[in-house]
């Protein structure tokens, strides 16, 4: 009876000790992956707007800036997300709790 709760235990600590390992390659992969870029104040704005399906004429016309300025803080936003589709740009941005 004695060895069944030793072999018990030992299970019990392996099964832990996996699922501890699990656990910590999860938290290695997700770190590795996080999309969660340091944006400026403005390029926050500009995601926002993007997240809404705005293009950038819109963009431009609701921040008062030009049509190029926009495009460039778009460019900044995708480069930094290393994204260069603004659909998933947006996609990340929800997902990942960046823009609510």
């Amino acid at each position: 009876m004695v060895i069944y709760n030793k072999n018990i235990n030992i299970i019990d600590i392996y099964l832990r000790d996996a699922e501890r390992k699990k656990m910590a390659q999860e938290d290695d992969f997700n770190s590795q992956n996080s999309k969660k870029p340091a944006l400026t104040a403005r390029e926050q704005e500009v995601l926002k707007l993007v997240v809404l399906g705005k293009n950038n004429k819109e963009i431009a016309e609701e921040l008062i800036i030009s049509k190029h300025t926009a495009k460039a803080h778009v460019g900044n936003i995708m480069n930094k997300f290393d994204i260069h589709d603004r659909t998933l740009v947006a996609v990340t941005a929800v997902r990942e709790g960046i823009i609510q």
